[in-house]
């Protein structure tokens, strides 16, 4: 028992329950002791020790025997008989045989001989089944090789000792047929009905029957013990298939354990469903007898949609040697798939559907069929309805996707890791890229890459000439040309996007009218995705074939885009308002589009800005490339407050850049004086306080000239940079006027910006006890407006102030304050801040 569970611990309960059943004697844990004594003393003769214990090992879980993989013949045994059914499955017959007598060979008199007890009983009765399945095994490979006569004897005896075996009487009957022996043939066939009427009271299954009716008409049976007549119509299987491997055994349980009669395979065009279906087809065609029918219903294929019900179902009906012509009648015709249908054991695969109805027409009433259907529709009705098994495709994983391509000559992982994640890792795309790989040899494969990276020219990198089932953007054009006006529209539209995820929210108006219902159609057909977080994902190859299509019509795009940009600007400001309350906001207006996040608190908006600043900075450069100077200035400027809070300094720069040459093409100052105090925030954060100061004097200078008071806040940051300049003469009047100003308009937040920085200025000037007043009136008003980075500033600036002060345990006590909530942001940059400060503390005042 111990060997058998190898490497598990092994209660004592249980091994009692073993040896002895539900009623063991008394004495059945004292025997149990001298058992393992005995077994130790065997196993261990030289003595083990702590230091170098033996196999067999007691914990509190039991006894455990510690056995290296496959160091038992048992595990010998099945590992190579599941590699004779993995060979015999792929057509390997030659294969099959070698490891199906290898296993066999492991056997060396009864199992587990001389043992006793109802856990050797059921063991040995499980294991003789294994073997005569490897005998089964062998016997087939005999006969598919060719070798029928040699495994007669044998098979004779073993349906002698197993009479309600029917498998061996099938074998029997088809090795004796191909020997030539009819006479014997027919007259196994009669002795396998009687034993099983009499015996069972049922007649021989439909693949022993139609053995026997080839042996009357003197036909020549198939190799694998099915008549040749039987349909074999799978496709070859896709050379070289790579990855799907959850999925195939996710499929291969549900159909062999879970019973499943119906699978669907869906996802976007090149995901490889097709190659799925049939690598599973495959690897289930022993288990149907009675044939496998393919047929392709060009659900998307190029010009046509779909294969007529009719049409379908004649293919099928003459695949099973039935006639062609039933009258082009789709009831008729499904009536009579099914009645011929009945009583066999068929797979079918619908390659390629259109929808839910179409494939119900086509599918066999008898349990005991599979149907295996791929569609670039979900078909969500078949697995509601029709109780299908659904398994969606996406990309494969990267790993899978950079194996598909490391083994080609020239490339490693560098560029094979680059190219897949242009491929996006869609199966279709990687395989063109495989073969393009090939005429790169001479040239270097940075050549291919370069031609990738450019989307203007990536789908015709990946262009097949002269086959269009090999082209990516012919592939994607079928699911285009399938959708209806309006949703191709929709698709269009959504053509504008840069990129990423969109939020529900973006899509929506982006789309336009009806977007609910549109958006929900290019889910269904996998034209759109959904990211983790419920927010949609157009694959990168698809939202660049959807750009395409969009830049057709000029006045399309420039509506989408429009509708989009005002729904991210709006978008922005909702987030400022919860990240920096007391900020304001270059528009009176409140933000108006439908679908805006959802944002409750500062924490929900940084990780809303941390997840979508790509995004963001990637609709500013779209608004700057197509001109629209106005969007693109209000754009960088609600994003500021972002930047600010998620301490992403040098990309600020570089979108307070952008924002600020478009205002300067406006001649908007207000923004301009906005966006020269959003590049001095920026330069202070990276340690560059003259660029900080010339840009918030510059800022200063240019919103004097508005209507209306200066911000506080910008003075207040000027007098910032003139501290770390050693200029605090200069910055505590700066700081008094903006701290005044602060509190005259009741903004709270104003007010914690200016006590955080006369906190810095004060302690630089030595008056540390009102440098520490200020601090911690700082860190009481960054608490009250629940403004999360304001507050991991006012505490790192009150611990740096208590440290200046010679306060080391003060200042230990804030700055580990500060780590821990930097480290709840996620503000790696804040973290470090905080770590640097308390490494300057004295010796044993650091991090604990």
């Amino acid at each position: 028992m111990l060997a058998a569970r190898a490497n598990a611990a092994v209660p004592l309960p249980e091994i009692v329950a073993a040896l002895w059943g539900q009623d063991p004697p008394k004495s059945a844990e004292g025997a149990v002791y001298t058992y393992i004594s005995s077994l130790r003393k065997a196993l261990e003769p030289d003595g083990g020790s702590q230091q170098r214990p033996g196999p067999l090992v007691r914990t509190r879980a039991g006894y455990t025997l510690v056995l290296p993989g496959r160091t038992l013949d048992v595990a010998e045994f099945e590992e190579t008989l599941r590699s004779a059914r993995r060979r015999r499955d792929t057509g390997d017959g030659l294969g099959a045989l070698r490891e199906a007598e290898a296993a066999l060979a492991l056997w060396q008199g009864p199992a587990l001989g001389g043992a006793s007890g109802p856990f050797a009983e059921t063991e040995r009765t499980r294991l003789d089944l294994a073997r005569l399945d490897a005998e089964e095994l062998r016997a087939e490979a005999l006969v598919a090789t060719g070798a029928a006569e040699e495994v007669v004897g044998r098979l004779s005896v073993l349906a002698a000792e197993h009479p309600l075996r029917e498998r061996l009487h099938e074998l029997l009957v088809l090795a004796l047929g191909r020997s030539g022996r009819r006479g014997e043939a027919l007259e196994a066939y009669r002795h396998a009905r009687q034993t099983l009427v009499t015996e069972l009271g049922i007649e021989p299954g439909p693949v022993l029957q139609e053995l026997h009716r080839d042996v009357l008409a003197d036909d020549d049976p198939g190799p694998s013990g099915r008549p040749s007549a039987v349909p074999a119509q799978l496709p070859r299987e896709v050379p070289g298939f790579s990855g799907r491997r959850h999925e195939l055994e996710y499929l291969l349980y549900a159909v062999g354990e879970g019973g499943a009669t119906l699978v669907t395979i869906d996802g976007i065009g090149g995901a490889g469903k097709t190659a799925l279906a049939i690598r599973l087809a495959r690897r289930l065609a022993q288990s149907f007898p009675d044939g496998q029918l393919f047929v392709d219903l060009q659900g998307y294929a190029a010009g046509r949609r779909g294969v007529g019900v009719e049409d379908a179902l004649a293919r099928l009906v003459t695949g099973l040697g039935g006639p062609a012509d039933f009258g082009g009648d789709a009831e008729a015709g499904s009536g009579l798939f099914r009645t011929m249908a009945a009583g066999k054991r068929l797979l079918v695969v619908l390659d390629n559907a259109v929808d839910a109805a179409q494939v119900r027409a086509l599918l066999p009433g008898d349990p005991r069929c599979l149907v295996i259907v791929t569609s670039r529709d979900r078909m969500p009705g078949l697995v509601a309805r029709d109780g299908a098994t659904r398994v969606h495709l996406g990309p494969l994983p990267a790993a899978d996707a950079v194996a598909l391509l490391r083994w080609l000559p020239g490339t490693d992982d560098r560029a094979a890791t680059e190219l897949a994640a242009l491929c996006g890792n869609l199966p279709l795309a990687l395989r063109v890229v495989a073969e393009r790989i090939r005429d790169f040899a001479e040239q270097g494969l940075d050549a291919l890459v370069a031609e990738l990276r450019d989307e203007r020219r990536r789908l015709d990198a990946l262009a097949v000439p002269d086959d269009e089932v090999s082209d990516v953007r012919a592939v994607f054009s079928w699911s285009y040309a399938a959708l209806e006006p309006a949703a191709a529209a929709a698709f269009r539209a959504l053509g504008v996007h840069p990129g990423g995820e969109i939020d529900p929210g973006a899509a929506a108006a982006t789309v336009g009218a009806d977007a609910d219902r549109l958006l929900g159609v290019l889910e269904r057909r996998h034209l759109l995705g959904r990211a983790a977080n419920d927010s949609y994902r157009c694959h990168d190859l698809m939202r660049i074939y959807a750009a395409e299509r969009v830049g057709r019509s000029t006045a399309e795009a420039d509506a989408a885009r429009a509708r989009m940009f005002a729904w991210y600007l709006d978008a922005a400001r909702t987030v400022r308002t919860v990240l920096t309350p007391g900020l304001g906001d270059d528009c009176a207006e409140p933000p108006v589009a439908d679908g805006l996040p959802a944002i409750s608190d500062h924490q929900d908006g940084v990780a809303w800005a941390t997840r979508r600043m790509g995004c963001l900075e990637a609709m500013l450069r779209l608004a700057v490339e197509h001109g629209h100077d106005a969007i693109a200035t209000r754009l960088a400027t609600a994003f500021g407050s972002l930047y600010y809070c998620t301490s992403r300094w040098s990309e600020w720069l570089e979108t307070v850049r952008l924002g600020r040459e478009a205002a300067e093409r406006r001649a908007d100052s207000s923004a301009l004086g906005r966006l020269r105090n959003d590049a001095g925030v920026a330069w202070h954060f990276l340690g560059k306080p003259e660029k900080a100061a010339a840009e918030h004097r510059a800022a200063i200078e240019i919103l004097s000239g508005q209507d209306g008071a200066v911000n506080p806040a910008v003075p207040a940051n000027l007098a910032v940079a003139y501290s770390m300049l050693g200029r605090q003469l200069d910055a505590v009047p700066l700081l008094r006027d903006a701290w005044q100003a602060a509190q005259d308009q009741g903004n709270p937040h104003l007010e914690a910006v200016v006590a955080i920085n006369l906190c810095a200025v004060l302690s630089g000037l030595g008056n540390h006890d009102d440098a520490i007043d200020c601090g911690r009136r700082g860190v009481r008003l960054a608490e009250a407006t629940g403004a999360g980075h304001l507050l991991g500033h006012a505490l790192t600036e009150l611990g740096q102030a208590c440290s200046t002060a010679g306060r080391p345990g003060d200042a230990r006590e804030w700055l580990v304050q500060a780590f821990g909530h930097w480290h709840a942001l996620g503000d790696e940059w804040g973290r470090r801040a905080a770590a640097d400060a308390l490494a300057g503390l004295p010796h044993g005042f650091g991090l604990p």
